[in-house]
């Protein structure tokens, strides 16, 4: 759909989900991106009923565009295992707004308005995550992890990174290469003399 580049946009994504037995074993997921999605990280779960029949479902987000003028919505599903079944997606509808100027928190804008720190994925995860930012305009960076009293574990990013979009792997170690135990850690990004923080669920 087409948007305003360096904008903050609302969208809103109905769709239906018809399953046979309500037991099926899929998840719906849904990515709004401002680019084409092609990774699983791209996408999010749906949470969803579990019965027969059809079900009406739902899915808001904001994101900053940056230097792109389309956002790209994608529906899908995925299985948790090897189940014989038949489904189907209907009445898909989707909505863009643009977010006024000087409305929004600190969420909707990022670092500066000119940076954004997504979700890592999978989350909870294993000792394999990955950590997705968006950089409106080139400039210099700093990408760090924390446990949950605030001390430093490991920096992932630090130094001048291009524009556009920017995906970093943390395989649960510290600085040292040392493995981290399970547990709550915080990643933070630095950008335009702000911050952005988010938490991240690491199992083992």
């Amino acid at each position: 759909m087409p948007v305003e580049p360096f904008s903050h946009v609302e969208v809103a994504v109905d769709f239906q989900l018809f399953r046979y037995e309500p037991d099926i074993a899929f998840i719906p997921v849904v990515a709004v991106c401002p680019f084409d999605p092609e990774m699983e990280e791209d996408f999010q779960y749906v949470n969803a009923p579990s019965q027969a029949g059809w079900t009406l479902h739902e899915h808001e987000t904001t994101l900053f565009t940056g230097p792109y003028d389309l956002v790209h919505i994608a529906v899908g599903l995925t299985c948790t295992w090897e189940t014989p079944a038949t489904f189907f997606i209907d009445l898909v509808r989707t909505r863009v707004r643009e977010v006024p100027a000087g409305i929004g928190d600190a969420d909707r804008a990022g670092p500066g308005a000119g940076a954004r720190l997504h979700q890592s994925a999978p989350n909870p995860g294993g000792p394999l995550a990955t950590i997705a930012f968006d950089l409106a305009a080139p400039g210099p960076v700093a990408l760090r992890v924390f446990d949950t009293s605030g001390r430093h574990v490991v920096t992932l990013r630090d130094g001048p990174e291009p524009a556009g979009r920017h995906r970093v792997r943390w395989d649960g170690t510290d600085a040292l290469g040392r493995a981290v135990p399970a547990g709550v850690y915080f990643y933070t990004l630095h950008a335009s003399g702000e911050e952005e923080s988010r938490k991240l669920l690491l199992a083992r």
